[in-house]
């Protein structure tokens, strides 16, 4: 099996298990952080797997730290 599916599988699973804790927290901006970074991870598995170009860390650690900033805001 492919590495890219198997984390894939993994990822799509992880908002199964943390949705109802986060729910229990009741904080937007955790949730909103948590789907910003699980969006981005499945992104860059699905990049991968399509072999296209993906953002350089220090890029899509800027976008983490500007987008919830400006949506809070």
């Amino acid at each position: 099996m492919n590495w890219n599916i198997g984390l894939l599988l993994c990822l799509l699973l992880v908002p199964v298990w943390e949705i109802p804790r986060l729910r229990r927290l009741r904080s937007a901006r955790d949730m909103m952080t948590f789907f910003l970074v699980w969006v981005l991870a499945v992104a860059a598995v699905l990049a991968d797997i399509a072999e296209w170009p993906y953002l350089r860390p220090l890029d899509w650690i800027k976008l983490l730290v500007e987008i919830p900033g400006k949506l809070i805001s």
